[in-house]
């Protein structure tokens, strides 16, 4: 009889401690359950919103976008001049909805510094419009208007209120192109020289042709021939093959001319150097 009691109470008593086991485990699964939902619901607020930061130190240009505004994947946002007087265009990455905008014109923003938030949005979904609807012309004047926004001289004097270079600063390297061609053709002045740099100082700096711009012709010629370094051996082995050299070996000493001249060349490199220590000039050797 006693042993039976003693068989029971042991057994009340284990199962109550497997109970207290049970409900030790049933909280410990309740909680994690409850942090990896939480961890998740946070991951997905995270995502939902993404910063975007100035990739380097630069000056806003242009502004293509808006707050509110719907952008999608490749879109372009701003167009930015970093230090060295270099244009990139800043695009998104994906789509969705810009939140929050602060890029200004001619404002200078540093590199990491956080200038929109955009809304990451999967789908987006657009109203179609009615083809049976009619589009009706725009007016005599807005047409006229069109016109005129879409020319060159247009181009120039919006320039001008962004950056002086995009505006009078184009007016003045063309200037120097004529110039350039006049003493080439006209004066004879090293017409290989100067007549092709005249050209190129004309091309690259007419409004909205986009000649120096990536996918214009002379974008192509500067990075196969100039960053190659090919195009300046042709020049200056074409230049030395239709040098008449009888004056020289007629008179030896005028040998001497050429060495003086290596001494100018490394003076102005030199003064290149020097020229570092003014803001804004960013000369390198490579």
């Amino acid at each position: 009889m006693r042993d039976s009691i003693k068989v029971d109470l042991l057994l009340l008593f284990h199962l109550s401690i497997f109970q207290k086991i049970n409900k030790k485990l049933v909280q410990v699964f309740v909680l994690l359950f409850c942090l990896g939902l939480s961890g998740t619901l946070f991951a997905q607020s995270g995502e939902d919103q993404i910063n975007i930061v100035m990739p380097t130190d630069a000056r806003v240009i242009r502004v293509d976008a808006k707050i509110d505004q719907w952008v999608y994947a490749g879109d372009t946002l701003a167009v930015l001049k970093d230090s060295k007087g270099t244009k990139f265009k800043f695009r998104a990455g994906v789509s969705g909805q810009l939140v929050f905008w602060r890029l200004r014109n001619l404002k200078h923003y540093g590199a990491g510094e956080t200038v929109g938030i955009l809304r990451i949005a999967p789908v987006i979904v657009e109203e179609v419009g009615s083809g049976s609807s009619v589009v009706a012309l725009p007016a005599f004047k807005n047409m006229l208007l069109n016109l005129y926004n879409s020319t060159g001289l247009a181009s120039l004097f919006r320039g001008q209120g962004l950056d002086w270079t995009e505006g009078f600063g184009r007016v003045i390297m063309i200037g120097v192109g004529l110039i350039l061609l006049y003493l080439g053709i006209s004066r004879k002045f090293e017409p290989l020289l100067l007549v092709p740099i005249g050209f190129g100082a004309m091309l690259s700096n007419i409004p909205l042709a986009g000649l120096s711009e990536p996918g214009g012709l002379l974008y192509y010629v500067y990075e196969f021939g100039i960053t190659t370094g090919i195009f300046p051996l042709i020049i200056f082995m074409g230049v030395g093959a239709m040098t008449d050299f009888g004056p020289m070996l007629a008179n030896p000493k005028t040998a001497l001319l050429g060495g003086a001249a290596q001494f100018g060349i490394f003076g102005t490199l030199l003064g290149a150097l020097a020229l570092n220590g003014i803001p804004g000039i960013d000369f390198s050797l490579r």
